[in-house]
C-alpha cells in the first residue's frame, strides 16, 4: 500500500509537471529542507533551486502518514525527472503559516506546488489566484465524506484514473481497477494469457510513463465498487468498457464472472477455468478437514463483501459465528439474505456484551482484535485474492491461521495508516 500510494502521487505530479513544461532541469536534487520562517528565508536568499515543493500540512515528512508518503512521491518523481525538490513546513496551523511557506517556494524557484491535506483549502485558494504561473496539486481526503457520494476511496480511484490519456491505437491488454493489489498468478492473468491478452494492474508500475499504456487496454474489469465512477470516467474518456468483477469467493460468482468477460471480449473462457476451480474445491476440502466446526468471524476490512464470504463458507460446511460489518451495502443485501437463510452469526455489537470469552477463528485482524483470539488470518481488503486462485490462497490462510498463534497487535502495527 505505501508503494501504491506513492506512485499515485508521482504519477499526479507528472501531470501537474508536463502542463507547466518543467522536465528540463539538467540535475536531479531532493533536499530535505526542513522550512521553518527561518530556514526556508534563508533557503530562498541563498539562492537554492526549487522546481517542485512539498508544503506539509501540521505534521511531518516521518509522520508514516500522508505527508511522509506524498513526499515519498514527489521524490520518486523528481528523481525520475531531473528536477529538484524541497518541502517546506508551516510553523503553525494557521491559513497565513500555509501561505507563508508556498510563497518561500515560489521565491525558490518552484514552478509546481503539492500540499497535502484539506486544512489547505482556503489558502491554496489564495495562492492559485497570487501565482497564476505556478502549477498547485491538493493532495486531499475529507475524513468527514466517507457517507458521502464521492468519499475518500472513490476520489482516490478518480484522481489515479484521470492521469490516462486516450490512446489512438488498442492493444491486447486488460485492466483490472478497484482493488489494490493482485497476485503475479493466478487463474484470470494464466487464462487471460491464454487468449494472448495481458492483464494490468496500477501496483505493478514504478514509472508514470509505463503506467500509461493501460489507456490503450482493451476492456477494465471493475473488481471492486470504489472504482466504478472510474470506470464509468474512463469509458467516456477513453473509450474503454467495463465488465463487472466484484472480488469473490463463490464458484458460481466466479464462473457468472468468466461467462461475462468471454461475451465482453468475445472469447471463450469458461471452459479454461476447469484445473483452477477442481484445484479451488480441493483447497476447500483440505480446510474443512483442518478446521471443522470451529467457528469462524469475517471481518469487513478483510474482504470487501463480508457476507459473500461468509455465505460461500456456510454453503461448503463451514460454521459462520459472526460477521463483523458496519452495514448492509446494497451490492451485499441478496448475500445477507441467502446467509441468514443458512446461519444466524452474531452482530458485531455483541463484543459489548462478552464476546471475548468465545473462540473464534477470524478472517482479518480487526475480528481478532474485538475478539481477543489468537487465531486470525491476516487479510486486508482482499489483497492478492482474485478468482480460484483467491479461493486457494484464502484456504491456505485459513489453514496457518487454525494451526498457527497470531500476535494481532503485530498485525496491527504493520498493517500502518489504513484508507
Amino acid at each position: 500500500m505505501k508503494k501504491f500510494l506513492a506512485f499515485v502521487m508521482a504519477a499526479s505530479m507528472a501531470l501537474s509537471l508536463a502542463a507547466c513544461g518543467g522536465s528540463s532541469a539538467s540535475t536531479a536534487t531532493s533536499t530535505t529542507t526542513e522550512a521553518t520562517s527561518e530556514a526556508a528565508s534563508a533557503a530562498s536568499t541563498s539562492g537554492s533551486k526549487t522546481d517542485v515543493a512539498f508544503v506539509t500540512d501540521v505534521g511531518n515528512i516521518d509522520d508514516q502518514s500522508f505527508n511522509q508518503y506524498t513526499w515519498q512521491g514527489v521524490q520518486d518523481f523528481c528523481s525520475a525527472n531531473n528536477l529538484s525538490a524541497n518541502y517546506y513546513r508551516p510553523t503553525e496551523d494557521s491559513d497565513a503559516a500555509r501561505l507563508e511557506q508556498m510563497d518561500n517556494a515560489v521565491n525558490d524557484g518552484a514552478k509546481s506546488i503539492v500540499v497535502a491535506g484539506y486544512l489547505f483549502g482556503s489558502a491554496i485558494a489564495e495562492a492559485q489566484e497570487k501565482y497564476p504561473d505556478v502549477q498547485f496539486r491538493h493532495c486531499k481526503m475529507n475524513p468527514i465524506s466517507l457517507d458521502s457520494k464521492l468519499p475518500p476511496g472513490v476520489t482516490l480511484q478518480m484522481n489515479m484514473y484521470s492521469l490516462l490519456e486516450k490512446s489512438t491505437e488498442q492493444k491486447n491488454t486488460v485492466n483490472l481497477i478497484g482493488i489494490n493489489t493482485v497476485a503475479k498468478n493466478g487463474d484470470l492473468r494464466d487464462i487471460l494469457a491464454q487468449k494472448g491478452y495481458r492483464l494490468l494492474h496500477i501496483s505493478e508500475y514504478d514509472r508514470f510513463e509505463d503506467f500509461r499504456e493501460m489507456s490503450s487496454s482493451k476492456l477494465d474489469i471493475l473488481a471492486g465498487p470504489a472504482a466504478k465512477m472510474a470506470s464509468k470516467d474512463m469509458e467516456k474518456n477513453l473509450g474503454i468498457p467495463t465488465v463487472e468483477g466484484y472480488v469473490t469467493y463463490r464458484e458460481q460468482d466466479i464462473d457468472a464472472f468468466y461467462t461475462r468477460l468471454s461475451e465482453a471480449l468475445g472469447e471463450e473462457l469458461l471452459p479454461l477455468t476447469a484445473p483452477y476451480r477442481d484445484k479451488a474445491r480441493q483447497k476447500i476440502d483440505e480446510a474443512k478437514a483442518v478446521i471443522g466446526d470451529y467457528p469462524i468471524a469475517v471481518d469487513y476490512q478483510a474482504v470487501l463483501r463480508p457476507f459473500s464470504l461468509a455465505l460461500m463458507l456456510a454453503e461448503n460446511g463451514f460454521r459462520v459465528a459472526m460477521v463483523a460489518s458496519d452495514g448492509i451495502p446494497a451490492f451485499e443485501q441478496e448475500n445477507y439474505e441467502k446467509l441468514m437463510l443458512l446461519v444466524n452469526p452474531l452482530h458485531h455489537d455483541s463484543v459489548k456484551f462478552g464476546l471475548t470469552d468465545k473462540d473464534f477463528l477470524c478472517i482479518g485482524f480487526d475480528c481478532g482484535y474485538i475478539t481477543a483470539s489468537d487465531k486470525v488470518a491476516n487479510l486486508m481488503e482482499d489483497d492478492y485474492m482474485y478468482g480460484y486462485d483467491g479461493v486457494c490462497r484464502l484456504m491456505d490462510m485459513l489453514i496457518a491461521a487454525f494451526n498457527e498463534k497470531a500476535d494481532v497487535s503485530e498485525m496491527i502495527e504493520k498493517a500502518g495508516p489504513i484508507i
